[in-house]
């Protein structure tokens, strides 16, 4: 059978992770896109850290993943919904083993809900899987998966002109014994540690040219740290030395860099609008105007401080939309405008740029074409709905924080075993 038997199930499942992806970031301040820069902000984090998520958790999952389907297709499911009940259940018994494990341990997915939640680590990581070269199957949705686990032995070949089997998993370390109903740890074994490290180390990035040339790609930011686990502690990606990740990736995260400092601003100065018009309509003043402000101080000052490596950015704006796109990365001409408007008079003047009117009214006109009638500074009814979160008011760390968690996870996983033993 082909796998590009069920492309348009492919589809389906990669508009479905945006989705939850989406879902996820209106419930995280942090990750709210309010000015349209998401293509930017995640082009950059496919390119450096690919296969991660924001609504990933924990690196274990890689491999309770595969077990749990494999461990549905060994059971020989009659049906469709045969099949997708036992792989709930298979997952919902995760979920009690992780608790058991460690009641409080964080990123269990499904702690709270169970059997009622609704997005499971099958459909938060599948994405992820292929990207690493866990699921060497990467064109199968998990709907062909579940097919082929109901299809007769003598169909499930690869489509090569010699019937070879069709090889779903790569040679992936064993689940515990008495998975998934004994308890289990949300860290990984040493084993399975060193298995998901070297996964991430094998990781690729290709521009649209390598991808049409079939060459294999250059190796990423993420395969570079999974090399050197311990760069994980680093608290932004940009600290990482630029001699572990050579010439190409130290310019793409210089170029990432450049973007969330500047783009920071924009953020900021929207929300400073936000608190400006509550005022002008007379509502109660809502809380979180003295840590809005400690942000811009720290904004400012950051600005002030690398005014040397902004300015040199801000020549390299072109260069940067320029060498996305190489990546695939299709940056809207008026996204292109807006970010080269702002950051031109901010590495100019930070302080003026946060006071220009006209690019208060930029701000205000930007947000007004993406979010219509849901847009706040133009909107009376969504504006008084808001209570004064800081919506997106972290500068953007472009999924380094879901990485290095997994790294870490690793690291852990590695000495918590050592110990044991």
């Amino acid at each position: 059978m082909s796998p590009s038997t069920f492309t348009w199930l492919q589809f389906d499942d990669e508009q479905s992770r945006r989705a939850r992806e989406l879902v996820r970031a209106l419930s995280e301040p942090g990750t709210l896109d309010s000015l349209g820069i998401g293509t930017i902000r995640d082009g950059f984090a496919n390119i450096l850290l690919p296969g991660t998520s924001t609504i990933q958790t924990r690196a274990r999952y890689f491999l309770l993943v595969p077990w749990a389907v494999r461990r549905v297709e060994a059971s020989s499911p009659r049906n469709r919904e045969n099949y997708d009940k036992r792989l709930r259940d298979v997952e919902v018994a995760t979920i009690d083993a992780l608790k058991l494990g460690d009641p409080s341990a964080r990123g269990i997915i499904g702690v709270e809900r169970g059997r009622k939640t609704r997005n499971l680590a099958s459909t938060i990581y599948w994405s992820g899987l292929a990207m690493w070269g866990i699921r060497v199957a990467a064109d199968l949705t998990r709907a062909d998966v579940r097919d082929l686990a109901l299809a007769p032995r003598s169909v499930r070949r690869n489509d090569d002109g010699e019937s070879t089997p069709l090889t779903i998993w790569d040679d992936i370390p064993d689940p515990p014994s008495g998975f998934p109903h004994e308890p289990l740890s949300i860290l990984p074994t040493p084993e399975e540690a060193d298995y998901i490290l070297s996964k991430m180390a094998t990781t690729r990035s290709r521009t649209a040219a390598e991808k049409i040339q079939n060459t294999p790609g250059r190796p990423t930011l993420l395969a570079e740290v999974a090399r050197s686990p311990h760069t994980a502690e680093l608290e932004h990606l940009w600290d990482i030395p630029s001699m572990l990740l050579g010439e190409e990736l130290t310019a793409l995260v210089e170029l990432a860099h450049g973007f969330a400092t500047a783009i920071q601003g924009a953020r900021l100065r929207y929300l400073d609008l936000l608190f400006e018009r509550k005022a002008a309509m007379g509502d109660e003043p809502p809380a979180g105007r003295a840590e809005l402000d400690r942000h811009i101080a720290e904004w400012l000052a950051d600005m002030h401080r690398d005014a040397a490596r902004m300015q040199a950015w801000q020549a390299r704006i072109p260069a940067m939309f320029e060498r996305l796109g190489e990546y695939g990365v299709n940056v809207r001409p008026s996204t292109q405008e807006f970010v080269a408007t702002w950051s031109t008079a901010a590495v100019e003047d930070a302080h003026a740029a946060l006071a220009n009117t006209a690019l208060a009214d930029l701000i205000t006109q930007r947000e007004a074409r993406l979010k219509k009638s849901s847009a706040r500074l133009t909107n009376d009814s969504p504006l008084h709905a808001w209570n004064g979160e800081l919506l997106g008011i972290d500068l953007l760390d472009f999924r380094w924080g879901v990485a290095r968690g997994h790294i870490l996870d690793c690291l852990d996983g590695k000495e918590a075993g050592h110990a044991r033993s």
